[in-house]
């Protein structure tokens, strides 16, 4: 290997974006993909197949995760009880930097689902990135090129699973490294 294929090697190191997500079901990402692709010309899309809504976030890291913090990361996520929450996005925010869809009101079992898995990570040393909030949104377009927001007609579906994601930076690549049911639990009397 020559001192150029070296530094050139060096150069292209991928990064790890790893975080918890809940996808929407296949025909509810078609629909979105279809809003997606009539708000007009973008630096980027969200292809279907990534959209998503992002329940927590940690640090990007420079290499692969190592086993004992997914480890770690799996077992919080197999500790949960949450119920499946409805999710409901009926308002499209554009800023010029993200075309978004967002819930037009508050969603209750999404933030208590979001709690219990940020709960479930700090009791075991995993907080999310550094200064993160959660904040629902689902990320259509990167720099669109005309700004637009207001209502739109609900897309709604029930998130009866959730994912933790291996983003590799870069390379508009997501890798699922395991997915949990979220169910419906019995009502005490």
């Amino acid at each position: 290997m020559t001192i150029h294929q070296k530094f050139a090697a060096a150069r292209t190191r991928v990064n790890h974006r790893l975080f918890f997500a809940l996808l929407p079901p296949p025909e509810i990402a078609a629909r979105v993909g279809r809003l997606r692709d009539g708000l007009g010309a973008a630096k980027a899309g969200v292809r279907d197949d990534r959209l998503h809504i992002t329940s927590l976030i940690f640090d990007d890291l420079p290499f692969p995760p190592p086993r004992q913090l997914l480890e770690a990361m799996m077992e919080a996520a197999g500790s949960l009880k949450a119920a499946p929450p409805e999710i409901v996005l009926d308002k499209l925010i554009s800023n010029g930097r993200t075309s978004c869809l967002v819930p037009g009101k508050p969603l209750p079992l999404l933030n208590a689902f979001h709690t219990e898995l940020f709960d479930a990570l700090a009791k075991r040393g995993l907080p999310p990135r550094r200064g993160w909030r959660f904040s629902p949104h689902m990320t259509l377009l990167y720099d669109p090129q005309i700004r637009r927001s207001g209502a739109i007609a609900p897309i709604r579906w029930e998130a009866t699973e959730f994912v933790l994601i291996d983003s590799l930076l870069g390379q508009t690549r997501h890798i699922i490294l395991d997915r949990w049911p979220l169910v419906h639990q019995p009502r005490l009397l």
